[in-house]
This record gives structure tokens, sequence and C-alpha cells, in this order.
């Protein structure tokens, strides 16, 4: 179904009769149906091996493995008297091991997270990038030098 088709195209494996579809919107109190799902609950690892076959599933994975070896790089390069970029890395692999936690249970990019998720990405990206060019011109890294 590619990518995005999971809503457009789980309707057609499910039994109408055995799994019938709720009357109404189930965020509607009217019409709330608590043997229904909500919508988008599952979760990202199972949603992405649903849409994306196994590649989609170890791209998912590789993606946070990266952003686990950017934060502990960026945190073990560190000048051990920079506090704030130790801390800013240890910050970042620590919502990277909470992000893939969650993806086993819940989506983290349709519960509003996914921002959050994403600036802990870029700033332990940004981190080890900067740490490395700071090695390169022969200065130690950190935000404080």
């Amino acid at each position: 179904s590619g990518a995005g088709g999971y809503q457009r195209t789980v309707n057609q494996f499910y039994d109408p009769v055995a799994y019938p579809k709720p009357g109404g919107m189930t965020d509607d109190e009217a019409s709330f149906d608590r043997g229904s799902h909500e919508p988008l609950t599952h979760s990202q690892i199972e949603t992405t091996a649903v849409e994306l076959g196994l590649p989609g599933v170890l791209a998912l994975l590789g993606v946070f493995l990266l952003w686990m070896i950017a934060a502990a790089a960026a945190f073990s390069r560190a000048d051990r008297s920079d506090a704030t970029t130790r801390a800013l890395a240890l910050a970042s692999l620590g919502a990277a091991v909470g992000a893939l936690a969650f993806c086993f249970f819940g989506s983290p990019l349709v519960r509003g997270a996914g921002g959050t998720f994403a600036f802990f990405m870029g700033l332990a990206l940004a981190l080890c990038g900067w740490a490395n060019g700071q090695a390169a011109k022969g200065q130690g890294p950190g935000l404080s030098h």
C-alpha cells in the first residue's frame, strides 16, 4: 500500500460482519463506542511493518540508532568541564531511548510529541557535528569554548 497508505487500505482486510465499523465518529460523545479503536492507536513499529515491511522497520530502527549514537558521541566527546553540552547530549539520548520504547506501544508522531522528538534528534546531530568540527580545528569540543 506504500507510505501513508495504511488508512486507505486497512479496511479491505477486515470482515465487516465480524468487525463492524462504528455508526458515527468515535470522538462524538453521543455515539461513543467503548469497543471501537481510536484512530492510529497501533504502535509505530506495527504500522511501519504493515505499510513498509521489514525494510521499513529496519530503516526506522536505523534512524533511532543513528540518533542514539550521535547523542552518545556528543556526550563522550564533550569536555568534562562543559556541563551544558553534556547535559544536552544526555537529554537527547534519554529522549531517543524514550521515543524508541514508545514506538512499541504507540506512535510518537500522532500523539503530539513528534516535534519534541525531532528537536532532540536535531540537537544530537548538531552537537555531534559541532564536536567533530571543533576536533578537526584542534579545539576541544564543548559549547563553553
